[in-house]
């Protein structure tokens, strides 16, 4: 913008102008775009900042099996998709869409008693200069530990 009042031979008062707007337009977008929230329902303790949501499930189910759990419920979801499991966590990668350049999605494993198991998950984008990506990593948490929390409540019943 200043390149073209420049160029335009404007005056000062109008350069500034010119320049002033995108500039608070930038400061505005990211400061909004880095404000903590919460989900609307409290659903897994899901907070984002920006691009990057955090969220935590319990399960009452030994490591061993959350594994297996985890597996499970990633085959029924289209997206995101898994990439990696292990018993330190599993990896997930969300595709870019209309609102977003793709995100990863980080779950880890702790075991916090024999039968009692945490999976802190992370959405973070793939393009790391992304302000927000319009709570699209929230919502492949939702899904996701959805998954998974449905899948062990089935599990359980079964075993």
């Amino acid at each position: 913008m200043l390149g073209i009042s420049l160029w335009a031979d404007l005056p000062g008062r109008e350069t500034a102008v010119l320049v002033a707007i995108p500039v608070a337009l930038l400061l505005l977008t990211v400061g909004l775009g880095y404000r903590k929230t919460q989900a609307r329902d409290g659903a897994y303790g899901i907070t984002t900042r920006g691009a990057y949501s955090e969220a935590t499930l319990t399960l009452d189910l030994p490591l061993d099996r959350v594994v297996r759990v985890v597996d499970d419920a990633s085959h029924t979801l289209r997206q995101p998709r898994r990439t990696k499991l292990s018993a330190a966590g599993a990896e997930f990668d969300s595709s870019t869409s209309f609102w977003t350049w793709g995100a990863r999605i980080i779950f880890e494993f702790q075991s916090v008693a024999p039968n009692r198991t945490v999976i802190t998950a992370r959405a973070e984008p793939e393009l790391s200069t992304m302000v927000t990506d319009y709570g699209q990593g929230a919502r492949d948490l939702r899904a996701l530990l959805g998954a998974v929390e449905r899948r062990a409540a089935w599990d359980d019943r079964v075993s």
